[in-house]
């Protein structure tokens, strides 16, 4: 699937869309199920938090290797500024509980089985990340991973998650 030239700007980060959280959640795919309770979560869930969401698949060396990088960036925001969600994209939840047994995670294990984050994106392959802030603007979007994306993105993050926090959006 050829991205569209909206995802390619996200891609690079040229273009930053003005979403609602409402709207965001219902843009990207949301709402899909938590693995370890079985709910339904939405990005509407986390209104006034900056939200990063990762995709990944079993069978991705990357994401395994942002993995520590992204545990890390959520121990530095465990202040409650940032909510990491970690979405399997397109598998079964047997699979990724199985995958998960021997790669373990902190973060919150959300499952995508109908495949519907990544094209509501228009983008392809794993991993991808998107990046929304407290007010559900989308701020950062990219597919693969090496040094500069985790500095980019922290960066952002840096920059935007805090924000929530000094504005009283975010509760203790």
């Amino acid at each position: 699937m050829k991205p569209s030239a909206a995802a390619r700007a996200l891609a690079t980060g040229g273009l930053l869309a003005v979403l609602s959280v409402a709207a965001a959640a219902e843009r990207y795919g949301f709402p899909l199920t938590d693995l370890a309770t079985g709910k339904k979560v939405s990005l509407a869930d986390f209104k006034d938090q900056a939200v990063l969401v990762e995709l990944w698949q079993t069978t991705c060396v990357p994401c395994r290797a942002v993995k520590p990088f992204l545990e890390r960036l959520a121990a530095d925001h465990a202040d409650r500024d940032l909510v990491i969600l970690s979405v399997d994209e397109g598998e079964s939840a047997e699979l990724a509980a199985r995958f998960l047994k021997t790669h373990p995670t902190t973060l919150r294990v959300l499952l995508d089985e109908k495949d519907k984050v990544l094209p509501s994106l228009g983008m392809s392959g794993v991993p991808t990340a998107f990046l929304l802030d407290a007010r559900g603007k989308l701020n950062w979007a990219a597919t693969g991973f090496e040094s500069t994306t985790s500095d980019d993105l922290r960066t952002r993050v840096d920059r935007i998650a805090p924000v929530a926090a000094r504005l009283g959006m975010v509760k203790p």
